[in-house]
């Protein structure tokens, strides 16, 4: 399978001109990729085998404090681009969830984005 695994740096930007904020932050970035099973069907996926879905857990390398509540992380769910959702979770969360039309919300009836869930669930325990 084609499981990757590396560090990156996420870097975000808030507010705009002179006030804008920038914000390093170090991450061990897991992929897994997982066969997509024959009873899930996506029309907006056709053709598709196989997808990579990955988690991104804080690491301590770029935060410039020994605070440990600086490796708080928000959350949040990528399909490939921020969503408006969190997870809960404290790390990261990227996959191709079918969204819905705004691009801000996912679709979590869908039997392609449960797949999506339960292969991220995978992707975190190896």
């Amino acid at each position: 399978e084609g499981d990757a695994c590396a560090v990156v740096t996420l870097l975000t930007r808030t507010g705009s001109g002179s006030g804008s904020e920038e914000q390093r932050r170090d991450y061990w970035f897991y992929a897994h990729e997982e066969a997509l099973p024959a009873d899930v069907l996506e029309l907006s996926r056709a053709g598709v085998q196989a997808r990579s879905c990955a988690v991104a857990l804080p690491l301590r390398s770029g935060v410039d404090t020994d605070d440990l509540s600086a490796l708080q992380c928000s959350g949040r769910v990528y399909a490939f681009l921020p969503t408006e959702v969190h997870s809960r979770v404290p790390f990261l969360l990227n996959a191709d969830f079918v969204l819905s039309s705004s691009r801000e919300s996912i679709q979590v009836h869908r039997p392609w984005n449960l797949w999506l869930r339960n292969s991220l669930a995978t992707a975190f325990v190896r």
